[in-house]
């Protein structure tokens, strides 16, 4: 809308639009659609076309086949007014504010970009503030977490050996303490146990497996293997020899009887 009054552009806008940024102005009220820069806000944020978007297409521009090196030169630079309008760019300092801010964000870590693209700086001053936060935060969360890690050697655990500590280094000097022979307490009543337990293994060796009695072992047991007397065993023998003669005798008898 070359050579025509600015405060008519809002007249002549809808007929050098599209049909779905007709229906964005449609959606305003009469009074907003007088508003020349309303209808250009409203259209941009409906397309999502802010800084970041314009910085990108001037930045991923390629010239194609079908145009020349002007058009292309004339393309870029419709994307990089965009860019300072959406920026609020109007002066020197501005643009060279904003270049700075560009070049803190690329020599930022991801995490700590994401953390300064999260709390929107405005300006480089803001982009610098923000990291400086980021990494502050980060060393002293790191300190914290190496003050609350136990120290080896401290607290419940201690190292092997070491006295005072655990539990099971004190045992060891108990038990030796026992074995020694002078100690008191619990290792005294040990050996006094041992002792006992010896007494009572060597009077086990002389006692006889078969009658429980001492002084003989099973072999030279006079009770034999079953626990009777050695003598009794041939009346034993003699008896089991007599039963057959006794049936004999008794069926001699029922014969003589079956004469009668």
């Amino acid at each position: 809308m070359n050579g025509v009054n600015r405060n008519e552009w809002c007249r002549y806008l809808a007929s050098c639009l599209t049909n779905k940024a007709n229906r964005v102005l449609a959606g305003l009220t009469l009074a907003k659609n007088q508003d020349f820069d309303l209808c250009k806000s409203a259209i941009l944020c409906y397309y999502k076309l802010d800084a970041t978007a314009y910085k990108k297409r001037f930045r991923e521009a390629r010239k194609s086949t079908e145009e020349s090196y002007k058009m292309f030169k004339n393309r870029i630079h419709d994307y990089l007014l965009y860019y300072v309008d959406a920026r609020a760019i109007a002066s020197l300092d501005s643009m060279i504010d904003d270049v700075l801010s560009e070049q803190l964000m690329n020599v930022m870590a991801d995490e700590v970009r994401q953390f300064v693209v999260s709390k929107q700086a405005k300006t480089a001053a803001d982009c610098a503030e923000f990291a400086d936060l980021y990494t502050e935060m980060n060393v002293n969360a790191g300190a914290g977490m190496a003050a609350r890690k136990p120290q080896p050697g401290s607290g419940g655990q201690s190292a092997p050996g070491a006295t005072g500590g655990g539990g099971q280094p004190r045992n060891n000097t108990n038990r030796a303490n026992g074995g020694s022979g002078g100690g008191s307490g619990s290792g005294g009543n040990s050996g006094a146990g041992a002792a006992g337990t010896n007494a009572q293994y060597n009077a086990l060796r002389g006692r006889c497996y078969n009658c429980q009695e001492t002084g003989h072992k099973r072999a030279e047991c006079p009770y034999g293997r079953g626990g009777e007397d050695l003598e009794s065993v041939p009346d034993v023998i003699c008896l089991i020899l007599h039963v057959p003669f006794m049936l004999l005798l008794l069926r001699m008898i029922g014969v003589v009887m079956m004469m009668i």
